[in-house]
């Protein structure tokens, strides 16, 4: 399930529960449920949230930092690249 059905969720049952506890016409056990049903949304709906939240850090955080041997090799196919382009430069002058 996407965050935005998540949330549209989240909202339709706060709607939900505070509208069952405005009106007057049910019992006080009722209420109790209504309350312990609420509560479970909430820690699900902050639950879900931070999974979210983390699972994009580390979807950030996977775009790792090369170590210093493939910097180096990097850096090398970089200068040989550097070096042809140059070669044919002065060819293309001449």
């Amino acid at each position: 399930m996407n965050i935005e059905k998540a949330q549209l969720i989240f909202l339709f049952n706060g709607l939900l529960f505070i509208s069952i506890m405005l009106s007057n016409q049910v019992g006080e056990s009722f209420y109790l449920f209504c309350l312990i049903g609420l509560l479970l949304n909430i820690f699900l709906f902050l639950k879900r949230h931070t999974f979210l939240l983390r699972s994009e850090n580390t979807s950030s955080k996977s775009s790792r930092i090369p170590n210093s041997l493939e910097q180096n090799e990097i850096m090398s196919d970089l200068e040989r690249e550097m070096v042809h382009r140059r070669e044919v430069k002065k060819l293309n002058k001449n």
